[in-house]
């Protein structure tokens, strides 16, 4: 049940981040790309996962995953930092 919760909850406000990005009549589009790669990563996800399992071992599989989490933080230092400079382009 927790995991549900939390799925249903992060999807949604990933979706609505997705939202903000684009012209008004590219939304429909970028949104659905975003979609359509969130399906493709459920299922490429776990196919590639329990091939490293069996392939390299568990614990190699584990430090990667551990890596791969770190992308999401990086990504979003990014955008807070573009975010943030944002009005000062404007301004100029």
């Amino acid at each position: 049940m927790p995991c549900q919760l939390a799925s249903s909850v992060v999807i949604n406000v990933i979706n609505s981040f997705a939202s903000k990005y684009g012209l008004q009549n590219e939304k429909g589009a970028i949104l659905g790309i975003f979609r359509s790669l969130q399906a493709l990563a459920r299922a490429i996800g776990p196919l590639t996962a329990s091939f490293a399992y069996w392939s390299i071992g568990e614990k190699a599989t584990y430090i990667i995953g551990s890596l791969c989490l770190l992308c999401p933080l990086l990504i979003l230092v990014n955008v807070q930092h573009r975010l943030r400079a944002l009005p000062m382009k404007i301004a100029k």
